[in-house]
């Protein structure tokens, strides 16, 4: 959620859109729902378009994970293709640790331990991974796991207090705790 609300920033003042895909496996009762619920958010935070792309993991190779993770990149790849997109993927350094930690469990060679790449493309469509060296638990990624319905910002930060006592004695020479000279 945290990256939907960085590109719902950014793209705009960077003159570019910044849309929405929430893949519905349908291996939860409810999922349907969730995604509706995650576009609506979506909506709400001026990302357009926002679509939700339902995907069926049945018959697959490999396990559960692997089936919903390989129907997930097509539905991202096939709706990126439709609009000449790049993909943003919110995976951050605690996400990356388990990908090493499971490669190692698997027995994996040196592509398995390198984890996951920053930058990859598939199928014709770049993908990207701009929290890939973020520790959601330092504050530099708030709110990745962040549930819809909270708007982007709504949480307070180090930043949160931009008000006239936010600013005093920001910079002045000999201001106290206060902002005030001479009183600590």
């Amino acid at each position: 959620m945290a990256l939907a609300c960085a590109a719902a920033f950014v793209a705009p003042r960077l003159g570019l859109t910044a849309g929405l895909v929430t893949v519905d496996h349908g291996l939860q009762p409810g999922s349907a729902a969730r995604a509706l619920d995650v576009c609506a958010w979506g909506k709400e935070i001026g990302l357009d378009p926002v679509l939700v792309s339902t995907v069926d993991t049945t018959g697959r190779p490999g396990g559960p994970e692997a089936a919903a993770r390989e129907a997930r990149y097509e539905a991202l790849v096939s709706a990126a293709r439709d609009s000449g997109a790049v993909v943003l993927l919110g995976h951050t350094l605690e996400d990356q640790a388990e990908t090493v930690l499971l490669a190692l469990a698997r027995g994996a060679g040196p592509r398995g331990l390198a984890g996951m790449p920053a930058r990859r493309t598939r199928d014709g469509v770049e993908f990207l991974r701009p929290f890939l060296s973020v520790s959601p638990g330092t504050g530099g990624v708030a709110g990745t796991r962040r549930d819809p319905g909270t708007r982007c910002g709504a949480q307070p930060g180090p930043y949160r207090r931009i008000g006239r006592r936010g600013r005093r004695g920001a910079g002045r020479a000999g201001g106290g705790r206060d902002g005030r000279r001479g009183r600590p």
